[in-house]
């Protein structure tokens, strides 16, 4: 296992432990994101279906858990520490706002020449800012090594490359400190692992969804457009990664799920198929766990973090498969008619909620914490950033309840508390 020192476990803020506590630093940080009030609005809100639409539907916080217990198997047979990747799996998501990835595009769009929002970013400011636990600090005040491994992206906002992951500018100071004895370009072996967990869940469990819900079937995945989608986007996601997948590798890799789901299908009962695709979902995902390795990092000194010794290594592939697997859900799932309108009502809400909420005469309405805020903000930018912040704290209901109080006559009680 690789050695983790005091420089690791550092906190931003010193604290002394409590009496008896017996737990090491990692341990106190997984306590602390999940007792977190941010951690258990993820319950609420949506991974790809939404949270109201049926309880087998995974939501941020089942994928959450998921990502923590794959990225834990890695950490085993790779040599991290398992409970400084779980904490990091556990929180790697707690920043995405209600209605996934539609309501983060709307914050995007909002946010752009104010800040920025990403929910890469964001995760920071949750746990450096936004949580409460101490009236001595903001946040979580978590150790070094989980900060960093929540770091997939280093570079600061700029709205000239919206598209580029970021941290926010006010934050550079944190990275700055965070990045010590680590590196501003480079993830740490612990968010690569993390890394690898969150994509290996993303394909294999948007494939049971799918499957589950009947987009994904085998006469959808051999339409002729829908195959051409998919390759198109395996494609230029690879080229982003500087790799170069043929057409004729893609399409082997469609023909594989094709057989597994005429296999799928042709079983006798509904009991049957359910065993066969939970089986077919764990092997995808040990396959992803035991192909892994732990590779030298070139270059790496020992004046350097030993989270910056190793790199992930995943055989190419497997990164393929991993990557159809994404984009087959993307073009048959998140793409489809009835998802997409479900996109476009999410899209709404949030941009309407937002026009409401950045306006001071809104002010009163917003819960207290954020209040004191939004009154202490001295300009337009800053009261956006609140706005932001607070809209992106809901789970979906929360959302769509306050659209309801706010645009929809006769909706509920005067007395009923906003959200």
């Amino acid at each position: 296992m690789l050695s983790y020192t005091l420089h690791d476990e550092e906190r931003l803020y010193p604290e002394a432990g409590k009496i008896a506590d017996d737990r090491v630093a990692f341990e106190r940080d997984r306590g602390r994101i999940i007792h977190s009030a941010a951690f258990r609005r993820l319950q609420g809100k949506t991974q790809v279906f939404g949270v109201r639409y049926g309880d087998f539907f995974r939501t941020r916080l089942t994928h959450s858990l998921e990502v923590a217990q794959i990225g834990k198997a890695l950490a085993v047979r790779l040599g991290a520490d398992p409970t400084l990747v779980e904490a990091i799996s556990l929180a790697h998501d707690i920043g995405h706002p209600p209605f996934g990835h539609y309501g983060e595009k709307v914050l995007r769009t909002r946010m752009a020449e104010h800040g920025g929002f990403e929910a890469n970013a964001q995760n920071l400011r949750v746990l450096t800012q936004l949580e409460v636990k101490s009236d001595r600090y903001a946040g979580l005040n978590l150790t070094r090594s989980v900060l960093d491994g929540l770091l997939k992206y280093k570079e600061i906002y700029d709205s000239r490359h919206e598209q580029r992951k970021f941290c926010y500018a006010e934050d550079a100071q944190l990275l700055e400190w965070v990045c010590e004895r680590g590196s501003p370009e480079e993830r740490s072996f612990e968010c690569q692992i993390m890394d690898w967990a969150d994509d290996v869940a993303y394909s294999a469990h948007d494939l049971e969804d799918g499957i589950h819900v009947g987009m994904i079937t085998i006469q959808h995945l051999r339409r002729p457009s829908n195959q051409d989608a998919v390759i198109t986007r395996v494609r230029e996601g690879a080229e982003e990664r500087g790799k170069k997948w043929s057409a004729a590798e893609i399409v082997q890799e469609l023909d594989w799920l094709a057989a597994r789901l005429i296999e799928l299908e042709e079983l006798p009962t509904p009991r049957h198929a359910r065993a066969a695709l939970k089986d077919l979902t764990s092997r995808l995902i040990n396959e992803s766990v035991r192909c892994a390795q732990a590779a030298p990092r070139l270059g790496w000194r020992e004046r350097l973090s030993e989270r910056y010794r190793f790199g992930i290594m995943v055989p190419d592939a497997q990164e393929r498969r991993c990557e159809v697997l994404k984009q087959v859900a993307f073009v048959l799932v998140f793409a489809e008619p009835r998802v997409t309108t479900l996109a476009y009502r999410a899209h709404h809400m949030v941009d309407r909620l937002f026009d409401v909420f950045q306006n001071e005469e809104s002010a009163a309405m917003y819960p207290l914490e954020f209040q004191e805020h939004f009154y202490g903000a001295r300009d337009d930018v800053t009261r956006r950033r609140v706005a932001c912040d607070y809209l992106a704290t809901m789970t979906d209901f929360q959302a769509e309840r306050a659209f309801q109080r706010l645009f929809v006559p006769g909706y509920e009680s005067i007395l009923d508390p906003l959200v």
